[in-house]
């Protein structure tokens, strides 16, 4: 009866009706499918001259393009949306194209952590940031999940606002096996900033930093061998590591080498002494991996050996490339320069508005020159008395501080080394019969010290030189301005281009 009814009038109706509407579904998910597949393959082909454009520098049309695709559905286009406003400095615009990738992409989430850091989004601070880090990291594939995890916390450690997110940024990076947090725990120990003063602990991380292959830790465990900062004094070792870091091109290594050098010179009015030769080149290759002290002792070197019209100038250029670095040295003569119109037109505006710059960071010297040259004292001998005594700190005739700067707590904790400039302890004889170099050993009261028959105007002008032995390179933590690196994200398929042309647009 049933089968009756199928192939009655009736029946057969309904099978033609059936039969049509399945049709009609067929063909109309066909079209859908080939729209949707067109619009992909459309958005993904934009995408991709979207990337061509951002290798070529054209970062306007390449986000035009980038906009177009995310809208017909690209998230890679909204993935590479977010990298590059991360990289422009947009960071509202790229908070809001991560979130809308960040459960698809570890860049993605990355950048949310890096923009909670700089304080951007709904979670803001260093735990927020660490949990979106994590939730990158677990993106990627099982095999690198721990490397990833690494790789994630180092590009921010430039990014911390405080010292101790800083700090809790670089201790997560330690546990999880980072060889550099080695290297900057370790400073942070030495420094005593923000942890307690631990040399001996600072001196094993350095070294667990060196064997995972950390070539500044070299640096670091040549200046504790060659001062004896939480490990027997050794210069010996110290001259070995530091010879290592800088064949590495560290411009700490080379500068401290160099002022060694530059304490083995025999007459220093003999431009042609060998070690004085090996002095310069050392401290100009630190000049050229843009380290200030290196740039402000070549300065002062120019100086010393003969002062003239065209010497004053490339002195000018020296100390001004060195203030451009931050270095306190060089942006308190170049300021003198400035005032006095050595080598240059004046400006005594610049030349004060550079010394209360340094002053407010703490630089007690250019505190006493804003003070003597309200008192309208002679600013050109100022200068002179000041490139004469920062020379004879450079050939180690003078010293100013016992060890190097950044360790001043483990030699004076007192106002001292304001005063008077310091003559290094008894052991370093041993020093010197060791490295064979001529050491600083005389001690100089500033009152009495005179310069070509003249006083010095200002006792304090010895504290000009700031890096004035051989160092440890360890920093204090700073907030830098750098902004965020996130990597770029995994390229589409199809791209034929060069991968890292993408970094070459910014």
């Amino acid at each position: 009866m049933k089968i009756f009814k199928l192939f009655s009038k009736e029946g057969r109706e309904n099978i033609v009706i059936l039969t049509l509407f399945v049709a009609v579904a067929i063909a109309l998910g066909c079209i859908l499918y080939g729209v949707v597949t067109y619009y992909k393959e459309t958005s993904e082909a934009t995408t991709l001259v979207a990337l061509d454009k951002i290798g070529e520098g054209d970062l306007t049309t390449a986000s035009v393009l980038l906009k177009k695709a995310g809208d017909n559905g690209d998230p890679t286009a909204i993935e590479y949306l977010a990298w590059m406003e991360t990289r422009r400095g947009n960071y509202n615009r790229a908070l809001e194209y991560a979130r809308q990738c960040s459960t698809i992409s570890s860049v993605c989430l990355e950048i949310m952590g890096d923009l909670a850091l700089l304080g951007y989004g709904e979670a803001q601070g260093v735990a927020a940031a660490l949990s979106y880090f994590e939730q990158a990291a677990q993106k990627g594939p099982k095999d690198k999940i721990a490397q990833n995890r690494i790789d994630i916390l180092e590009r921010a450690f430039p990014l911390a606002k405080e010292a101790k997110d800083y700090e809790r940024l670089v201790e997560t990076a330690l546990k999880a096996g980072s060889a550099r947090a080695n290297l900057l725990m370790g400073d942070m120990l030495f420094l005593g900033t923000t942890l307690e003063r631990n040399p001996v602990e600072a001196f094993s991380l350095w070294q667990n930093a060196k064997d995972q292959g950390i070539s500044e830790a070299n640096t670091r465990l040549a200046g504790a061998y060659w001062h004896g900062y939480g490990v027997k004094r050794d210069p010996k070792t110290a001259l070995q590591l530091y010879h290592h870091a800088a064949d590495a091109g560290d411009p700490v290594a080379c500068y401290s080498l160099g002022l060694i050098s530059l304490r083995q010179v025999k007459d220093h009015d003999d431009a042609n002494d060998p070690a004085f030769v090996q002095a310069k080149l050392l401290l100009d290759k630190a000049a050229n991996k843009n380290y200030g002290p290196a740039a402000s002792a070549l300065g002062i070197l120019l100086l010393h050996e003969r002062q003239s019209e065209i010497r004053l100038v490339q002195a000018a250029q020296w100390f001004n490339t060195a203030y451009q670095q931050m270095d306190t040295t060089g942006s308190i003569l170049y300021a003198l320069m400035l005032y006095a119109g050595l080598g240059m037109e004046v400006n005594e505006e610049l030349a004060l508005s550079i010394l209360y710059e340094e002053e407010q960071n703490g630089s007690n010297v250019a505190g006493d020159l804003l003070s003597a040259l309200a008192h309208n004292s002679d600013a050109k001998l100022i200068f002179d008395q000041t490139i004469e005594v920062c020379a004879h700190i450079l050939f180690g005739e003078i010293a100013f501080r016992d060890g190097a700067f950044e360790a001043q707590l483990y030699h004076d904790n007192g106002d001292h080394a304001k005063v008077y400039y310091h003559a290094p302890n008894e052991e370093d004889e041993k020093v010197i019969a060791q490295v064979g170099s001529r050491y600083p050993r005389r001690v100089v009261n500033p009152r009495t010290f005179m310069i070509n028959g003249h006083y010095l105007l200002l006792p304090s002008i010895g504290g000009v030189i700031v890096q004035s032995a051989p160092s440890t390179g360890a920093r204090v933590f700073r907030q830098l301005t750098e902004p965020p690196h996130p990597p770029v994200p995994p390229v589409p398929p199809g791209y034929t281009g060069d991968p890292l042309r993408l970094e070459y647009g910014f």
